[in-house]
């Protein structure tokens, strides 16, 4: 059900006339309602019409679509934005990919962070099923379903696309020189000695992602990235001095990380998933603020209910 179960023929760069989000589809005698989404081809210059079974599919696959669309009109201004990547920056990236490869990574996050701080509110509650959660009604309320509801979001996420992404250049800076200073810190420790906390450690990067992020995470979390980065630096600097105190956080980390093991990206267990990361913050970092309030017992609980 998360799959597109057919597709039209043809792409498009301009939002289509014809496009009607819900549906619904005769099968063997069965009515099923079905939610169409613009999904971006692989080139990422244009869209075709896909059809799915589940609303949430189809609303992730439409906001890429919807923004695939946009920045096709960007024009200038996505060479004024990357424009803005100094050496330090690239430099910082390197160990990932080249310049064009950086960026395309701040074009996008540039959009995302767009769309997500300065969209139109839309009610698109009639197109909704009565089953759709929190999620999806939130998603639908970004979107456009329609050419004129296309064209004021069209406006409004350009008009704010040069600005935002002049925070986003500062965010993605700020995550990759210090993740290149972790990387430096990590290099000096003893294995032998430091060895599990080490380990921990890499876990935590690969889960977080840090090559291409900015597709993987909602914007909400991926712009906390220089908070889990900070709170790391903060960790390594007192390893030395503070082992046995950093393998009890360790431990305690134990069943949350089995818990995520190949599952970082599950967006079923998201909520779960980011109160760890906090936790982290809590038992390393103090005394760095939470963004919420985190106990072993709030994420047993939390765990509880996301699955």
């Amino acid at each position: 059900t998360r799959q597109a179960v057919n597709e039209q023929q043809g792409t498009h760069t301009e939002f289509p006339e014809h496009f009607a989000f819900s549906k619904n589809h005769h099968s063997a005698g069965v009515v099923m309602k079905q939610f169409a989404a613009l999904v971006a081809d692989a080139s990422g210059e244009a869209v075709s019409i896909h059809q799915y079974t589940d609303v949430n599919a189809a609303l992730q696959a439409h906001r890429i679509g919807v923004l695939t669309l946009i920045k096709g009109k960007l024009g200038a201004k996505k060479k004024q934005l990357t424009s803005q990547i100094d050496k330090i920056f690239k430099l910082a990236f390197a160990p990932l990919g080249d310049m064009e490869k950086l960026k395309t990574i701040v074009i996008d996050a540039a959009l995302d962070a767009s769309l997500e701080e300065h969209y139109v509110l839309f009610d698109h509650s009639a197109d909704l099923p009565e089953s759709a959660d929190d999620t999806a009604v939130a998603l639908a309320e970004e979107l456009p379903f329609t050419p004129e509801e296309y064209e004021k979001t069209l406006e409004v996420v350009s008009g704010n696309f040069l600005l935002t992404g002049q925070n986003v250049i500062k965010i993605l800076k700020n995550v990759y020189t210090r993740w290149q200073r972790i990387r430096q810190s990590l290099l000096m420790l003893d294995r032998e000695v430091f060895g599990e906390s080490i380990e921990d450690i890499e876990d935590q990067l690969e889960d977080l992602h840090l090559a291409d992020f900015v597709y993987r995470m909602d914007y909400s979390h991926w712009q906390q990235y220089p908070r889990y980065l900070e709170a790391l630096e903060i960790r390594i600097e007192r390893l030395e001095h503070n082992l046995e105190s950093d393998l009890e956080g360790v431990y305690a980390l134990d069943v949350h990380m089995e818990r995520l093991a190949n599952r970082a990206n599950d967006k079923a267990i998201s909520e779960y998933r980011w109160m760890v990361e906090e936790y982290r913050i809590q038992l390393f970092a103090q005394p760095m603020k939470t963004r919420m309030a985190v106990s072993p017992k709030r994420l047993s609980k939390m765990w509880d209910k996301m699955s």
